[in-house]
Parts: structure tokens; sequence; C-alpha cells
């Protein structure tokens, strides 16, 4: 199942609040591991040493998909952008799913307010997601399914009142995995990154503490 969330540029973000890197809870806080069948997965904040290994895999799972083989050349300005986890790490936060022997077996960039890595979410109250990537060796484990979990247990935990996400039209599956998490198409907000490149919205509410 293709389990990527399309990558566009970062763009310089203009609101009130400047993104400042800092040190990130641990998963455990959003929720424990998840135990399949096929083993436990948890999610934890990526390493500097594994961000070669984890901009790979995010590579390797976009290439998976044919999402790299785009006849308008698309792939020179993403395949870059995918492999360079540790800058989006410093501008963004890298967080991986992991198995037993804590080897990484997916990933997914969260976007903190004020971070340029945000393309829908403007307000504080706004969480977003991007770069979801499970590469086919480690798919029909449940671990998109755990990453997803984990970025909505996040937010909810830190008051956001909804999540956003963009994804390409085409991939269909990743589409069902979000709808199956309980997000919604928000059409009001599909966006073109570049001009030949079309990314539909999903959001989903999160409850408010009142």
């Amino acid at each position: 199942m293709p389990s990527t969330v399309h990558a566009v540029p970062a763009r310089p973000h203009r609101g009130r609040h400047p993104f400042r890197p800092g040190a990130a809870p641990e998963g455990p806080r959003y929720g424990g591991t998840v135990t399949t069948p096929l083993g436990t997965t948890r999610v934890r904040r990526a390493r500097s040493e594994e961000y070669a290994a984890v901009g790979e895999l995010t590579l390797q799972a976009y290439d998976a998909d044919g999402l790299l083989s785009s006849a308008d050349e698309t792939d020179d300005v993403y395949a870059p952008q995918l492999r360079d986890a540790s800058r989006r790490d410093a501008e963004a936060e890298v967080w991986v799913a992991v198995d037993d022997a804590d080897a990484v077996l997916g990933t997914v960039t969260w976007c903190p307010p004020g971070s340029p890595w945000r393309e829908l979410a403007g307000g504080r109250d706004q969480a977003e997601f991007r770069m979801l990537a499970v590469p086919p060796a480690h798919r029909g484990r449940g671990v998109a399914r755990e990453l997803v979990a984990w970025c909505v247990r996040r937010a909810s935990a830190e008051g956001m009142r909804e999540i956003l996400l963009s994804s390409l039209p085409a991939m269909t599956a990743a589409h069902g995995l979000y709808l199956s998490a309980g997000f919604r198409r928000a059409p009001e907000l599909d966006h073109r990154p570049i001009p030949t490149v079309l990314l539909w919205a999903f959001r989903r509410d999160l409850p408010v503490a009142g």
C-alpha cells in the first residue's frame, strides 16, 4: 500500500511565531507501543546518526510508489528534500517507527507551529504532518497506521483543534488509511505547490478541551 505523502519545497514562514527547534518528547507520551503478529512498533524521535538512513528510507518509499518518475521532472526537486532528513529535523521534527530491535521501519515529519515545512496549517491550534513513508519491505504490519495515530495523539495532547495533511490524488490506498483514521477530504484546501502538481488536502477535527 502506498504510504507516502507527496513532498513539496519548504516555504519561508510568514507567521508571527518562528519555529525554534528543540528537544521533543519521546513517543510514549502520546501512547505506548503497538503489537501485531509481526512484532512491536513504537515511535521515537530520529537520531542524528540515523539521518542518512532515514532519508534513504523516505526516498525508497517514494520511488517504490512511482512518485519520483514523473514526466515533469519534479523528482529533481523532491528527491533532495526527501533525502535530507537532517534539514527536516532542524526545521521541523523527524520521527521514526522502530521495531523490537530499534530498527527503523518508517518515518513521518511533524511540522510544529512556525516550521517552514507547514503547507496548510496557519494557526498554532492546527497540526500538520508530512512525508509519511514506509518502504515496501516493512508494509503490511501497521507501521503507517501507527505513525498517523501517533500524529493524531500528539495533536490532541497539545490542544490542537484539527490536523491537516496533503496527498497526491492518485494515492488512493493512502487516502483509505486517512479516511479510516478519521480524516475527511478538504477540497477547499487543495493546492498546487508547483504548477504541474495538484495536492489534495485532508483534515481531521480534534476534541477541544472544555
